[in-house]
């Protein structure tokens, strides 16, 4: 966990970092209402491919920038640390992603939300049989997220509750990968809490 923060507080998390403030200086020019959400949650993670793989323990901790444009649509671009991967029976995988998705939101009722978008994960660390196959592993992850959010105001601020898909679009192993053959795509599912403030 300690190396995924520091891989974080490194290269890509400067670029993200200065991605995100770029996006609220746009709320002076556009008019439009901005909110930061820092985000944290559990959930279940596997990789398709294998038949007798097993879930084990997903985590996602983060920070989001959302945009709203009307009381019903907005915009979220967030920045997270992502644990995925797959327990076997004699050996486990575990893949560290720096991971941005940016998903579109519609409010369907009053405090509850859909949301939908494209996620590209940065590969930090990828071990498998407690041997490291970063070498072996696709550097990129491509993935579709998709759920629904939940939030209870207090005050002027908003506490979130996130039910989050991840699914894998692309093989994220190489040819070459010593312990895993085939097509093998990460799959995951995510609860978060999340703290929504305004700027």
């Amino acid at each position: 966990m300690v190396k995924a923060i520091k891989g974080f507080t490194g290269g890509k998390g400067i670029l993200l970092a200065i991605m995100m403030l770029s996006l609220t200086q746009t709320e002076k020019v556009q008019g439009l209402e901005f909110k930061i959400t820092p985000k944290a949650g559990l959930g279940l993670s596997r990789y398709s491919g294998v038949d007798y793989v097993r879930s084990q323990m997903g985590v996602i901790a983060g920070l989001a920038v959302g945009a709203e444009f009307t009381d019903r649509w907005s915009l979220e671009l967030s920045g997270f640390y992502l644990r995925k991967g797959g327990r076997e029976i004699f050996k486990d995988s575990i893949l560290e992603y720096v991971a941005i998705p940016l998903t579109l939101r519609f409010r369907i009722v009053d405090r509850v939300s859909v949301l939908i978008g494209p996620q590209i994960g940065f590969l930090m660390n990828a071990v498998s049989n407690e041997q490291s196959v970063r070498e072996f592993t696709e550097a990129l992850d491509f993935s579709l997220v998709f759920g629904f959010s939940y939030y209870f105001p207090i005050n002027n601020d908003r506490l979130v509750f996130e039910f989050l898909i991840d699914a894998g679009m692309t093989d994220f192993s190489k040819e070459i990968h010593p312990y895993i053959t085939g097509d093998n795509r990460n799959r995951a599912a995510y609860v978060t809490v999340g703290w929504c403030f305004s700027l």
